[in-house]
């Protein structure tokens, strides 16, 4: 299942340009598969469960999230179209998504994601030394 759906697009570009952009449905899903991508590419060193994350859906996605990846989406479609320019708009839009998810990276911001948690507690490694041996002669 998708993390975005049809709906979502509607916020920020209009029908018919985006049916300009998306000629294929495959286009489509290739520059949402490459926006995961890249936003995995941010969240994954900073220990976000990222299968959970992008396997939320409807209204209990995260909203910042959907945003910025959409912002993405839309940008990598615009410069997929040869013949003409990426508006500026769209162009500053992923330049601020890319700046918000390096802000995550870098750790100035934590936003509410689901982090990755360890199922037994137990160390793996047990750390120590034989005992101290005293006797000199």
């Amino acid at each position: 299942m998708a993390f975005l759906v049809e709906q979502d697009y509607s916020v920020q570009i209009r029908a018919e340009i985006r049916a300009i952009l998306t000629q294929t449905d495959t286009s489509l899903d290739e520059a949402e598969q490459m926006a995961q991508a890249e936003i995995s590419a941010y969240l994954r060193p900073r220990g976000y469960d990222l299968p959970l994350l992008f396997g939320y859906a409807g209204s209990s996605r995260p909203m910042d999230l959907v945003m910025r990846m959409i912002d993405v989406v839309l940008y990598h479609l615009h410069t997929s179209v040869v013949t003409r320019a990426t508006p500026a708009k769209v162009e500053k839009r992923y330049n601020d998504a890319v700046s918000w998810m390096n802000k995550i990276n870098g750790g100035e911001l934590d936003p509410d994601f689901p982090k990755i948690t360890v199922g037994d507690s137990t160390p793996t490694l047990k750390l120590g030394s034989n005992p101290k041996y005293f006797k000199r002669y």
